[in-house]
């Protein structure tokens, strides 16, 4: 959800999970409505661990195989300091999403890190610098854990790795939004 005043004296724009580049596509006009309704219009639409006051960092997953790409959504679905805002097959298929969207985490998985995996994270890290990106990877070959992080992945994981820790990745690669 994404409110903005569109008054003209000052814009301003609230959001949760998500950052737009472009305008959005629902905006309540702070000058026709009490203030109460722009509260109440907030209330509902930011989505808040009540004991922590999180807003979910939007995650981007990458995973080639469908099958995998829902059980990695499935994952993360009842996680309630992330949200999965988009999902792709590749790494050309998530830019193009990510021309309207913009992730605060990549989560990548990395079938063949020495046929050309490697080369995608580096189009992906140079195409959003300032996204952390998560790689996983099925085992781990001396040298490539080094690779992946030397191609822009800020850190690697085993995909044998039990849930908890790609949970515990994920939330340390998390942005603090003040």
């Amino acid at each position: 959800m994404l409110l903005c005043d569109l008054s003209g004296e000052s814009s301003f724009f609230i959001h949760t999970n998500t950052l737009f580049k472009q305008p959005p596509s629902f905006c309540l006009n702070k000058t026709s409505t009490k203030d109460t309704r722009l509260v109440d219009a907030l209330n509902a639409g930011l989505r808040e661990n009540s004991s922590m006051n999180i807003i979910p960092a939007a995650i981007l997953v990458i995973e080639p195989h469908p099958f995998m790409r829902e059980a990695l959504c499935a994952a993360l679905a009842d996680e309630p300091g992330l949200k999965v805002a988009l999902h792709a097959a590749c790494v050309t298929q998530a830019l193009q999403m990510t021309t309207r969207i913009l992730p605060d985490i990549i989560l990548i998985a990395l079938d063949h890190p020495e046929r050309g995996d490697l080369d995608e994270l580096l189009t992906l890290h140079s195409s959003l610098p300032a996204t952390p990106i998560l790689a996983l990877i099925d085992i781990e070959i001396p040298g490539q854990k080094q690779a992946i992080l030397d191609h822009g992945a800020q850190a690697v994981l085993a995909k044998s790795s039990p849930r908890a820790d790609l949970i515990k990745k994920l939330l340390e690669l998390r942005p603090r939004h003040s």
